[in-house]
């Protein structure tokens, strides 16, 4: 059978024509698939960078939080001690033993969800805060006892010693007759420290008839103590003296049988029974 030109020219096209397509058409899905495939792979690559970097992150603010609460717990420790230590000093035993413990705090459950560590630092930070205020109302206490304290006038003028003589009417040692003693005597060795028993400003230091060397403190308001028959004195007129701070030594210069401290108070220029603020006790 034999067919025109044309015919067998359509013949030979149509046989080159659809293998090459074919071929084309593979080709062009095969390159589809590699081209997908690798932009999948890019994606996911891009994905578990970032997924790495989260989870980096992650881990250094939690480690940034453990250290904070870290910190602020050592600070809370820091605070509690010098709470306790505070009100011990100012003479708060019951407050001292409950000040560590956790503040007292209640109410019906409400759930919200899982802890969060950053809810756990707000609460230490919110109690950190109020026990700081706390502390500073306690400081103001303390310092205000303190200062109530040290201005106080009271207490014995020797460490060591017993009263030898009482305020008010005896017999003289010298005459053996009826006598005025305007103050205490307290017996002891020689050379102990005698001490003020408040501050004030020393009015005289030096010797005295009848009360040998002598020291005289002007505690204000009217208030003036005396300290006679010393041995030595540590202090001049004009000095300004502490509480418990040493003044002279016990001696029996003067009119004294032997070594003692003879001690006067005035009230507004009258004497009064130095008992009365060697029986206080200062705290």
């Amino acid at each position: 059978m034999r067919l025109p030109l044309w015919a067998q020219v359509l013949c030979s096209l149509c046989a080159l024509a659809v293998p090459a397509g074919v071929g084309v058409a593979v080709g062009a899905h095969w390159g589809a698939e590699e081209v997908l495939r690798g932009r999948l792979q890019r994606e996911l690559a891009g994905q578990r960078a970032e997924l790495e970097r989260v989870r980096r992150e992650a881990q250094r603010r939690t480690r940034g939080l453990a250290l904070r609460v870290a910190e602020l717990q050592a600070r809370m420790v820091r605070l509690d001690a010098l709470g306790e230590r505070l009100l011990g000093e100012a003479g708060l035993a019951e407050e001292a033993s409950s000040w560590a413990r956790p503040p007292a705090v209640g109410g019906p459950f409400a759930p919200v969800g899982r802890a969060d560590l950053a809810v756990y630092i707000g609460e230490l930070e919110r109690l950190l805060h109020r026990r700081e205020r706390e502390l500073k109302s306690l400081e103001a206490l303390w310092l205000d006892r303190r200062v109530a304290r040290q201005s106080a006038v009271g207490g014995r003028p020797v460490a060591r010693g017993f009263l030898s003589s009482a305020f008010g009417e005896r017999i003289d040692p010298f005459t053996g007759e009826p006598a005025w003693h305007g103050g205490l005597d307290f017996a002891g060795p020689p050379g102990a420290p005698v001490v003020a028993v408040g501050p004030g400003v020393v009015r005289f230091a030096g010797a005295q008839p009848g009360y040998g060397n002598l020291v005289e403190i002007d505690h204000g308001g009217g208030l003036v103590t005396r300290y006679a028959h010393a041995e030595r004195l540590a202090v001049e007129a004009g000095d300004w003296v502490r509480r418990g701070q040493v003044i002279a030594t016990l001696g029996a210069t003067g009119r004294a049988t032997g070594p003692h401290l003879h001690f006067e108070v005035y009230e507004h220029g009258r004497a009064v029974d130095p008992a009365l603020y060697v029986r206080k006790t200062l705290r």
